[in-house]
């Protein structure tokens, strides 16, 4: 009878779940878009981004409560399951592995890939069209006429207009930071503090901190105030008093119908609410890539100039993601001397230095590469000694988690205990790997630690250039290095004999030969020159043709490519390589080639490694075009995939983009910035690519990605520069190609979707390229350190990143420390089973209690991203739910 009863219930409760099901698929059903933009704004008014945002979270939102109420019914009626296990108090805590079809596309989350994102303007769909005819607009000779009804406005309806007067004070462009800030910068800050008390209507808004807080250290207590614009004590009254005198005279003529006056941006949106429902606004989605000023002006040349310096930007954005990881974990740890933190004399003091040099140099004329010269060399100084700063901090946590020797000493006391395998000597130099000499009777062993970053385990091969063939390691916790064998050293197109190394095997060969690598999901097929010619993953052979290129300047008597403008002479033409000599070293850890071409030390390498690295093919360019003119190097992918004329890149590592080639614009146009990845893609294949740095990339033919890797003009190119970029150097770019098939039956994007999603591989690849791991030898390998692993009772599935994690976050008025969880929307048509092993995601929930184990108070508050207001108090025990694409702040 109660099996019975059980089973009509549970009939009854399947019901309701199809009913519901029907009910939401009925719900987001939604109707095709018109062609015109505004027409489709104007027929469906009600379509605004807040209403239809919370609408959807509604229904979405019941529907999913009707559905885990439903499941827990059933599980009351049918079983009667016990508590879940508690968790295993181990060095990190494992994560179970949920079905892929519940891990991403929760119900509960309003974003899908299966239907497009309802907004009123879609910038792609606007580039499509536009005729980009370049009318002539007028006063603004690039656009459209502006044109206005004076009808629109009476005595009861005036036009309200704010002058809202700020600063606009390079942080480097023609001259240093400190060259602008003693000649011009301070007076006018100076004359703000005279002027603006004088008048209580005029108003200013100062925009540029960096050059704020240098003139406020030197404020004494009565005199910090405000803000301020002109740098001659008389402009101040020449300018207020002026435009005052406009302003009383507009509001006195009552036939204009103008409310004139001073404001700031507060003032101005606080009018527009008060005259305007913001769900009344058009939503716009897209961006505004790629820009002109005029004619074919299209500013894609700085997506790569100077590429030398955006490489170490990226690099000391890793180091100072790293030391402020490794210090929070230390200030929680509750060993010894953690707490030495103070921003004033402790790890504090170097964390904040290194975010300001690295925030200076993300000032837009520093990422850019459109600074002079001098002014490059000034933000390369600068972020050296942030880099330094940086492997300081972590060498000092890493000593105090192992309790090494001196790990009670402060930070003061300046004792280097470890040297970091990446040697940076210059602001304008490749750093140097160290060698590590051992061996002989002195040094029978070396001490050395690896620091993952990373919220996730990480297994991948970890390099090191040593002195010696002959090492034994005797530790019993890395079994993946039990044996020791030796790489096979084959060299083509070689003529006369080289000579050896003891233990290694040499292969000379006279011919020019095409040859294979292969690991456990991948085979890579190279030409006679050494380049990546095809990629097999499982029965599939996908070609991939590896091959350089170059551009000319354009012909003009002016208006020539430049650090901003990227201005051709035609489309690339290919690079003449002849009679490389292509060195090969084979082994079971390791496959690598290195070939030196025109301009390029060009280097190929696949790990056989579970991790990370060996989902893809590394690739690794060290540029150097010094001696040249005139001139701009890529790097080209060309593949048989059906990807027509869309390809993808991302905004800021945050999300990707669907961008499209226009026949209709010049070349130049239809380049885009990459920052991390590039991707094209058909219904069958994917082809992604991850970068190390920022650089500018295309698709110029169907199949086909093209990179920038790096530019020398001769000539400026008259957008306020005033030189030439000829200050290259060697610059290294790290590349790793992944090509990925997509089972059949997986459900693509929605063919309109304006934004791509990475794929598994691609992220936690991309992750690992931008995060590596740190390699720390012991200066005095005599000294025992009481602990030899260390980690947080804390792991992450690997679609769930913590962007920020750092101490000394001011709140409520005492310290505290605070991170930012960010959870990313990852492609699963990807995945199989091994995928899904080596990288288990998240079903979207978080518990940070193993981040704090020492930690006695149990609130934790969510707060703003920028950790400047909070918004709601939680227990530190309560699990956090994120939405793919939603990131959360927390402080404790």
């Amino acid at each position: 009878m109660k099996l019975k009863r059980a089973v009509i219930i549970c009939g009854f409760l399947l019901t309701l779940v199809v009913v519901f099901t029907i009910y939401s698929a009925k719900e987001l059903t939604l109707s095709v878009r018109k062609t015109s933009i505004t027409q489709d704004y104007k027929d469906n008014q009600w379509l605004h981004f807040e209403d239809r945002i919370k609408q959807l979270e509604d229904d979405l939102s019941r529907h999913h409560n009707a559905v885990a109420e439903i499941k827990v019914a059933m599980q009351n009626i049918l079983s009667s399951s016990t508590n879940a296990a508690r968790k295993s108090p181990v060095n990190y805590i494992p994560l179970e592995t949920p079905q892929v079809s519940t891990m991403i596309y929760n119900s509960s989350c309003p974003i899908s890939k299966f239907y497009r994102p309802k907004v009123d303007i879609q910038m792609l769909d606007l580039y499509n069209t536009l005729t980009f005819d370049n009318p002539d607009g007028g006063v603004w000779k690039q656009g459209w006429r502006i044109q206005i009804d004076e009808k629109e406005w009476n005595r009861q309806n005036k036009l309200k207009v704010f002058v809202v007067p700020h600063s606009h004070n390079d942080a480097g462009w023609t001259r240093t930071l400190l060259e602008y800030y003693s000649t011009q910068t301070k007076h006018i800050l100076n004359n703000m503090l005279q002027k603006l008390p004088e008048d209580p209507r005029r108003k200013f808004i100062w925009a540029e901190i960096s050059f704020f807080s240098m003139w406020w250290a030197e404020l004494d207590n009565g005199n910090k105030e405000a803000v301020k614009r002109y740098d001659h004590i008389t402009e101040w009254d020449v300018q207020y008093n002026n435009y005052q005198k406009l302003f009383d005279y507009m509001n006195k003529k009552l036939d204009l119908h103008v409310q004139a006056q001073f404001g700031t941006l507060s003032d101005y949106f606080a009018a527009v609410q008060k005259e305007k429902e913001l769900t009344k606004f058009p939503v716009l989605s897209g961006d505004f890539f790629t820009y002109a000023d005029r004619d074919d002006h299209y500013w894609s040349g700085y997506y790569t100039s100077r590429p030398f310096y955006k490489r170490m930007d990226r690099v000391l954005l890793s180091y100072i993601r790293a030391a402020e990881t490794i210090e929070a974990l230390t200030y929680h740890s509750g060993k010894r001397m953690s707490w030495d933190n103070k921003e004033a004399t402790g790890l504090g003091h170097f964390l904040v230095s290194s975010r300001q040099e690295l925030s200076l140099f993300q000032h837009h004329d520093g990422i850019t590469g459109t600074a002079k010269d001098h002014v490059m060399v000034d933000y390369g100084k600068r972020m050296l000694l942030a880099i330094h700063d940086c492997q300081r901090i972590i060498q000092h946590c890493v000593n105090v988690l192992l309790e090494g020797p001196g790990s009670q000493q402060s930070l003061k006391d300046d004792v280097t205990h470890y040297n970091f395998d990446d040697v940076w000597h210059s602001h304008n130099t490749l750093p140097e790997k160290m060698q590590i000499t051992i061996g002989v009777p002195d040094l029978p062993s070396k001490k050395i630690v690896i620091y993952n970053s990373l919220a996730f385990a990480r297994h991948e091969v970890v390099t090191f250039n040593i002195n010696t063939q002959f090492i034994e390691n005797n530790k019993k916790h890395t079994p993946d290095f039990r044996e020791t064998s030796f790489a096979d050293v084959k060299i083509y197109n070689q003529y006369g004999d080289v000579t050896a190394l003891r233990g290694f095997k040499v292969n000379v060969s006279e011919r020019a030969e095409e040859f294979t690598f292969q690991n456990a999901r991948i085979v890579a097929s190279f030409n006679k020159l050494g380049l990546l010619k095809a990629v097999k993953i499982g029965s599939s052979i996908v070609p991939v043709h590896l091959d350089f290129a170059k551009y000319g300047v354009a012909a003009r008597p002016v208006d020539r490519s430049g650090a901003y403008l990227f201005l051709p002479d035609g489309e690339a033409s290919e690079l003449k390589i002849e009679n490389t000599v292509v060195n090969v070293v084979e082994g079971p850890v390791i496959s690598s080639l290195t070939v030196q071409l025109p301009y390029v030390l060009h280097k190929a390498t696949l790990y056989n490694s579970p991790g990370a690295d060996g989902l893809s093919v590394e690739l690794t360019n060290t540029v150097d075009i010094e001696e040249t003119n005139n001139f701009e190097l890529v790097m080209r992918m060309a593949t048989n995939i059906d990807s027509k004329d869309e390809f993808f890149t991302d905004a800021n590592g945050y999300q990707l983009v669907k961008r499209r080639r226009f026949k209709k614009l010049p070349l130049q146009a239809n380049y885009y910035p990459m920052p991390t990845k590039a991707y094209i893609e058909d219904k069958d294949t994917r082809l992604t690519v991850l970068s190390s740095s920022p650089l500018g990339c295309s698709s110029l033919t169907g199949g086909e990605i093209e990179i920038m890797l790096d530019r020398r003009l001769n000539q400026d190119d008259n957008l306020g520069l005033g030189q030439a970029v000829l200050d290259n150097h060697p610059t290294k770019h790290i590349f790793r190609v992944l090509v990925e098939k997509r089972p059949p039956g997986c459900e693509t994007s929605v063919s309109d979707h304006p934004s791509g999603f990475p794929t598994v591989s691609a992220s936690v690849a991309s992750e690992s390229l931008l995060n590596p791991l740190f390699k720390l030898i012991k200066m005095k390998d005599d000294e025992e350190n009481k602990v030899e692993f260390y980690a947080p009772n804390f792991q992450l599935g690997v679609d769930l990143l913590i962007p920020t994690f750092k101490t000394n976050v001011f709140m409520k008025g005492t310290y505290h420390t605070g991170l930012v969880l960010h959870r990313q929307f990852l492609d699963t048509c990807f995945l199989d089973e091994a995928l899904i092993k080596d990288f288990p995601l998240s079903e979207g929930k978080v518990n940070l209690r193993g981040l704090f184990p020492h930690q006695q108070s149990t609130s934790l508050y969510q707060a703003t991203l920028s950790f400047l207001k909070t918004e709601k108090i939680l227990h530190v025990d309560d699990d956090i739910s994120l939405c793919p694409m939603e990131m959360k702040a927390f402080y404790i």
